[in-house]
C-alpha cells in the first residue's frame, strides 16, 4: 500500500480543526490540491461523514 504524510499546522482552537477534517467537504477545501472521496457513508444518515464512513 503507498502512503502519503501531509503536516499543517492549525491556527485555531482544536474544536475548530476537528470539525473542519471530520467533514469531507470541508476537508478536502482545506487540503487542496489533495483530493479525498468518500466512498462509503456511515451508518447514520444524518452524520455520512461520521464512524463508519470510509475516505479515499
Amino acid at each position: 500500500m503507498n502512503s502519503i504524510q501531509v503536516k499543517k499546522e492549525f491556527n485555531a482552537p482544536i474544536e475548530q480543526v476537528f470539525d473542519l477534517l471530520s467533514k469531507h467537504a470541508t476537508y478536502n477545501v482545506t487540503f487542496a490540491p489533495i483530493q479525498v472521496e468518500r466512498v462509503k457513508d456511515s451508518s447514520d444518515p444524518e452524520r455520512p461523514d461520521g464512524v463508519g464512513a470510509v475516505r479515499r
